[in-house]
């Protein structure tokens, strides 16, 4: 009797974290599918200050493109960055997401830790921390303080 129950609760403990690991690979699914498309930048700060003016970047837009699990930020035909990414936890409107850049190739092979959430169905925030510092960090808030070395922004889908 005693070895039945250990065994059931065995089978029990893993049916229960497969079927938890198999609701957040869904939640990943569902994050890559809802990130896919086109985002224009509407805000930009670092180090505690905007980095262009909301004018300037309605002027010349910045867009961030978001196809599979790569992605891609340019204005005006120029690429400044593209890469992959991967989302490695969704908890509610907030996901961990890893960054690898193909360009700038300075900015190394390594993966940098994102923290992203949703504002609202077409709407999300990012903070991301200097990809050329020396420890590079999961940011823990959404913020761009003074000597932070993070960079904060803000997209807004581009509606076709």
């Amino acid at each position: 009797m005693f070895t039945r129950c250990v065994c059931f609760v065995a089978l029990l403990a893993v049916v229960v974290l497969g079927s938890s690991r198999a609701a957040e690979d869904e939640d990943i699914k569902k994050e890559m599918k809802k990130m896919e498309g086109t985002w224009q930048m509407v805000s930009l700060e670092n180090e505690g200050s905007d980095v262009l003016a909301k004018e300037e970047l309605a002027k010349n837009a910045i867009h961030l493109t978001v196809k599979g699990d790569t992605f891609k930020v340019a204005d005006s035909g120029e690429t400044y960055a593209e890469g992959t990414f991967k989302i490695v936890e969704v908890k509610g409107k907030i996901r961990k997401n890893d960054l690898t850049y193909t360009k700038p190739t300075d900015w190394g092979k390594k993966p940098v830790p994102q923290l992203a959430e949703w504002i609202d169905d077409d709407t999300f925030r990012v903070v991301v921390p200097d990809p050329t510092s020396k420890e590079v960090k999961r940011p823990t808030e959404f913020s761009a303080k003074k000597g932070s070395s993070q960079i904060l922004a803000v997209y807004k889908r581009v509606k076709k």
